[in-house]
C-alpha cells in the first residue's frame, strides 16, 4: 500500500523487533554509555563518578540495560554490505576507545 512511506514502515518494523512502544520514546535515558574518551574526557569521567545522576557505563558487559541497545546494533550490523563486517554481538564485547 502507498498509505505509509517506506521509512515509516522501517521504523515500525524496528520498533516491533526491539519491543519499543510510545512510552519508550518519551522516557528519560536510563544510563550514560561511554563510546570513547580523550585525556580530557577521562578527567570528566572521574568527576562524573560522584556527580552524575545516571549510571555511567564504561564496560559494556557490566550493564544489562544494554540488551535492547545491543539488539538494535546487531540489526544494524546485519545490513552492512561487507559480509566480513556482519558480526553480531560485538556491541557487548568491545570496550570504549580510550586515547592514551
Amino acid at each position: 500500500t502507498k498509505r505509509y512511506a517506506m521509512s515509516r514502515l522501517r521504523r515500525m518494523i524496528m520498533c516491533a523487533y526491539l519491543g519499543l512502544n510510545a512510552d519508550d520514546m518519551t522516557a528519560e535515558p536510563e544510563y550514560i554509555r561511554v563510546l570513547a574518551a580523550s585525556k580530557t574526557g577521562r578527567e570528566i569521567l572521574k568527576q562524573m563518578r560522584d556527580k552524575a545522576k545516571l549510571p555511567v557505563i564504561t564496560k559494556p558487559a557490566a550493564g544489562r540495560e544494554l540488551l535492547r541497545e545491543s539488539a538494535a546494533a546487531d540489526l544494524y550490523t546485519l545490513a552492512y554490505p561487507n559480509a566480513e563486517m556482519r558480526k553480531c554481538g560485538t556491541d557487548l564485547t568491545m570496550s570504549p576507545y580510550i586515547e592514551k
